[in-house]
């Protein structure tokens, strides 16, 4: 359930994204296209922040072992204070990249959106093929 503060930053990011009429069906189904990325927001562990699921994409079947110990390496280094971490959707088999953002500037929750979007194309775009030359080579 939205807090009070959540749903008033999810205005605030559609009206700032020229998306005024998108606001009730992205907090009925917590999910939206950033820069064609997939991300899910959810509610956060507080009434003022809200949690951000961006998908990366999914590794090669042959892959998967890789991107799994590579996610898990850097669940590791990531935490900056927001609660970063790597995860893979036990449904779909996505890589996924969870953190929080503090609901108080809509413009640093903008940026914060579409650094999460830039991260998942990097993903789908360099990383999964890296981890392929990496397997190949080895």
């Amino acid at each position: 359930m939205w807090s009070e503060r959540q749903s008033w930053l999810i205005d605030q990011l559609c009206t700032a994204s020229h998306l005024q009429d998108q606001a009730a069906h992205i907090k009925a189904h917590e999910a939206l296209l950033v820069d064609g990325v997939a991300v899910n927001l959810l509610p956060g562990l507080t009434a003022e922040s809200i949690c951000v699921i961006t998908q990366l994409g999914h590794p090669a079947k042959n892959l998967e072992l890789a991107a799994y110990k590579k996610l898990l390496e850097l669940n590791l280094v990531i935490d900056r204070g927001n609660h970063q971490r790597m995860a893979i959707d036990p449904s779909t088999g996505a890589a996924l990249f969870l953190f929080e953002i503090d609901a108080g500037d809509v413009s640093m929750v903008l940026i914060s959106l579409q650094s999460a979007a830039a991260c998942a194309k990097t993903w789908q775009e360099d990383h999964f093929i890296e981890i392929q030359h990496i397997e190949e080579a080895a």
